[in-house]
């Protein structure tokens, strides 16, 4: 089969949860021998617009390698994704794929590629990973500009006749918010890599420190975690990079414990294993999360997650993790310091997390998606 998935951003160029699953889902059509294409922004560190890696074809469209293109004033850049939207669809014209599955977001490029399957053939599958009500749409970018932009994610779920949802929650988002039917939509969670997670979640602890990795915009709420650690005796390594990095480093000062606060823009994925295995958790504080791939790495690494009650982690995640709220996240990470029983918990967690959310299961959810044998 010739396959085309279409993301704005890509893994390992763009470091993130929902990059790394595309990646390892990605690698699991290579494995079974079909033939991948990537339609997605240029990055730095890209060989060149189009090149051959890890046995996929990449197809760049805008540039994003520039500091400042990806993000304006702290929000992604609309006129990056409507350009990214356009480039994508004129670039897959010059090819004829038999199955696409595209990123729901930006929204305005399952409009563009839906009219590319209609018009070639190609079966589609939309991918997505949250919904926004018009309540956040407004709140984010205004009630005009809202409006549109909640009409258009409104357009993209009527393109959406196959859709692949990474959660329940989002499940339930698509069923309730814009009415589409159940039947019409596969769960497939987060992938996780099993081989590269099972060896290094045997290494020791060596070190009382806790480890935030995610971009780095308000959403993430990582200005939380900083503000807990004045009261924590142990230090704090944020991994990534965003628009609100200059921010958080000057939080740290002001709360005068820049000494407790590391800050990595990026780490190789075995460098990053090793801090979170070898730390006493990992903090997530994010107000809006599709599912949390990193959060669910870290529970197979055997080390356990830290979450804020008032999180938009799914359930199937949640279980699994250590539930805290925005006044009692100190008192309990210094707790975590003091007993091995949250440990023990995500040592006893790792292989259910591993069976259930193995990017294994992905060429059998497509089966499903498309309506074709792979």
């Amino acid at each position: 089969m010739k396959i085309a998935f279409a993301s704005d951003n890509a893994y390992p160029w763009f470091n993130g949860g929902i990059e790394k699953r595309r990646f390892l889902i990605a690698q699991q059509f290579v494995r079974a021998g079909h033939e991948v294409h990537f339609f997605t922004m240029r990055q730095r560190g890209m060989d060149s617009s189009e090149f051959s890696k890890f046995g996929v074809n990449y197809h760049c469209t805008a540039d994003a390698t520039e500091a400042g293109k990806l993000y304006k004033n702290g929000r992604r850049s609309i006129t990056l994704a409507i350009k990214h939207s356009f480039l994508t669809f004129f670039k897959m014209l010059n090819y004829r794929f038999d199955a696409i599955d595209c990123d729901a977001f930006p929204f305005f490029n399952v409009v563009l590629l839906k009219a590319y399957s209609t018009l070639t053939g190609a079966k589609m599958a939309v991918t997505w990973y949250e919904t926004w009500s018009r309540e956040y749409w407004q709140s984010y970018l205004g009630a005009a500009k809202g409006m549109v932009g909640y009409c258009i994610e409104m357009l993209a779920a009527m393109c959406s006749s196959r859709i692949i949802s990474i959660s329940s929650a989002t499940s339930d988002s698509l069923v309730d918010i814009f009415e589409i039917k159940r039947s019409s939509i596969t769960l497939l969670p987060a992938a996780i890599s099993i081989q590269e997670l099972r060896d290094m979640g045997k290494k020791p602890r060596q070190n009382n420190s806790f480890v935030v990795a995610c971009r780095l915009i308000p959403e993430k709420r990582v200005d939380l975690a900083i503000e807990a650690m004045k009261d924590v005796d142990a230090k704090l390594l944020i991994v990534g990079k965003g628009p609100e990095s200059g921010k958080l480093r000057d939080l740290s000062r002001r709360l005068g414990i820049e000494k407790k606060i590391e800050f990595k823009e990026a780490l190789s994925r075995e460098a990053l294993f090793g801090k979170i295995r070898a730390s006493r958790g990992l903090i997530l504080a994010s107000e809006r999360e599709g599912l949390s791939l990193i959060a669910l790495e870290s529970i197979a690494l055997g080390t356990p997650v830290f979450i804020l009650g008032t999180t938009m982690v799914p359930k199937e995640v949640r279980r699994y993790c250590v539930e805290a709220t925005d006044g009692n996240l100190a008192p309990l990470l210094s707790r975590a310091l003091k007993t091995s029983k949250f440990s023990k918990q995500a040592n006893a967690n790792r292989k259910d997390v591993m069976r259930e959310f193995s990017s294994d299961a992905a060429l059998a959810a497509y089966e499903k998606a498309l309506g074709t044998k792979l």
